[in-house]
């Protein structure tokens, strides 16, 4: 995964603290694991180790966690790897953290998600970081609050 060109598979690392959630993804996501490479990491020092290992595309992570947080997970992959998107995927959370996720993640999407509504947003993820492809690029796409539209091509 460390050595990604444009013809290489989308990266994405999973991140929550309950293994059912990560057991339910590995199957929900099955089918994709033909075009992605997916982790899955138990807490964020896990995933961050990870990341010093092998370079995402995108990482999606729960709020609620023990240790270390989705906001402080997410606070450290914006200043140690500012070209990967992030995606905060979580429950009901109180409305200071939701506040506070804000500047630090691309999307917001809350559980229960439906397996459509997660393959579309990790789909667009991988092909918009696909079409940022340059350094420059890329920094400039990741400091953006939101993530833009894909271009419809007819």
């Amino acid at each position: 995964m460390t050595d990604r060109d444009n013809n290489k598979r989308g990266s994405v690392i999973f991140v929550d603290d309950e293994p059912r959630v990560l057991e339910g993804l590995k199957r929900m996501l099955r089918a994709e694991s033909r075009s992605y490479d997916f982790a899955f990491a138990a807490g964020g020092n896990e995933a961050l180790d990870l990341m010093q290992k092998n370079k995402f595309d995108l990482v999606v992570t729960d709020m609620k966690m023990p240790g270390m947080n989705g906001v402080q997970l997410l606070g450290e992959v914006k200043r140690y790897y500012p070209d990967t998107i992030r995606i905060i995927l979580s429950g009901e959370i109180e409305l200071e953290m939701r506040m506070r996720s804000v500047n630090i993640s691309h999307q917001f999407l809350t559980k229960p998600c439906d397996s459509m509504t997660l393959k579309s947003a990790i789909t667009r993820t991988c092909e918009i970081s696909r079409m940022f492809n340059s350094v420059p690029l890329k920094r400039a796409l990741t400091a953006m609050q939101t993530l833009p539209s894909l271009p419809s091509i007819n």
